[in-house]
């Protein structure tokens, strides 16, 4: 499972009208530098612009979308050479209160997530308390499923 099908999924799970996008790079490439024309072209349709696993170093392309009025958030885990002031980062790399700094892109996604759900809890419906409810068993399965294989 991918982090950007991570993200789709927890999104459409919790507003399913969301109008969502996505934009696939032409070759090997991170982060928002090949898809930046692109995006300036339609930031007056966009409300954001979530990075899942990278974009944590293009703060020239953070600067360009803010001043476009677009707000960027990167969930990431490569390392971070620069701290950019116009795009919210949450890596795993940059904190040196973190201690898992093997954790994959997929895996920072599905950390926010679930922690957001924990926020979310008391005010959501029953079927999104349900999800949540599922989403802790399954982290449990995979916990317990890693503990089996070591």
């Amino acid at each position: 499972m991918t982090s950007a099908s991570v993200i789709w999924m927890y999104i459409k799970r919790l507003y399913p009208e969301a109008r969502l996008d996505f934009k696939i790079h032409t070759a090997k490439q991170h982060g928002l530098s090949d898809l930046i024309d692109e995006l300036i072209e339609e930031s007056e349709t966009l409300d954001l612009i979530l990075v899942p696993d990278a974009g944590s170093n293009d703060e020239e392309q953070h600067t360009v979308l803010h001043d476009c009025g677009v707000p960027v958030l990167c969930l990431d885990h490569h390392e971070v050479d620069v701290q950019s002031k116009n795009a919210i980062i949450i890596n795993n790399q940059s904190s040196p209160n973190y201690k898992n700094k093997q954790l994959t892109g997929a895996g920072i996604v599905y950390q926010k997530e679930f922690n957001s759900f924990k926020e979310l809890f008391r005010k959501k419906s029953k079927e999104e308390k349900a999800y949540l409810k599922e989403l802790k068993a399954s982290r449990k399965r995979l916990r317990k499923e890693m503990r089996k294989s070591k």
